[in-house]
């Protein structure tokens, strides 16, 4: 929420890459060691989940 905020965005205004933005501020908080997270994550943003994991697997790598 707090992201979104400080951009003054909704949820059904968000690019592509808006929603990476937040997977990678969601990671950078430690948002992902909870168990399902990914999938709650992918469901909030109205995402696959199979997209989350692939903009986790990218930042790992380094690549984006």
């Amino acid at each position: 929420h707090t992201w979104l905020r400080d951009r003054q965005l909704g949820l059904n205004a968000l690019t592509r890459e808006h929603r990476r933005e937040i997977v990678e501020a969601l990671y950078a908080e430690g948002a992902f060691r909870g168990k399902s997270s990914a999938n709650y994550v992918a469901h909030l943003l109205g995402m696959g989940r199979a997209t989350v994991y692939k903009h986790l697997k990218q930042m790992k790598d380094g690549s984006n």
